[in-house]
């Protein structure tokens, strides 16, 4: 019998559990090398195929966990300076949606909703 479809939200919210367990591992055990698609089955108590279902390899894995940590980066950073009048900053276009901003203290925040 086949295996009935999770909805979008299910499988994002599964996704979204890998990467918690990933990043966990990661910061517990040493890394990248210590990641491994049977141990984060195991820490969820899933069957050890389950993560493949999610990420293609261990690399696209990785690739998320880079994607999740760079998007916390510049959460932090938007809300850092979201206080500061927009006449306090000196706002630089350096890519296509890219800005950098130069605060106040005299640092610099980059990203695309600076």
């Amino acid at each position: 019998m086949a295996r009935p479809k999770f909805s979008d939200d299910l499988r994002a919210q599964k996704r979204d559990q890998i990467l918690d367990a990933a990043m966990a591992v990661f910061e517990k055990e040493g890394g990248e090398d210590a990641l491994s698609f049977r141990r984060l089955a195991a820490e969820l108590g899933l069957s050890y195929s389950a993560p493949y279902r999610y990420f293609a390899d261990k690399q696209e894995l990785v690739n998320a966990l880079r994607a999740r940590a760079f998007r916390w980066i510049e959460t932090e950073i938007v809300d850092y300076i979201r206080p500061y009048r927009r006449a306090q900053l000196q706002r630089h276009h350096i890519g296509d949606d890219q800005v950098a901003v130069l605060l106040p203290e005299g640092m610099v925040a980059v990203g695309k909703h600076c």
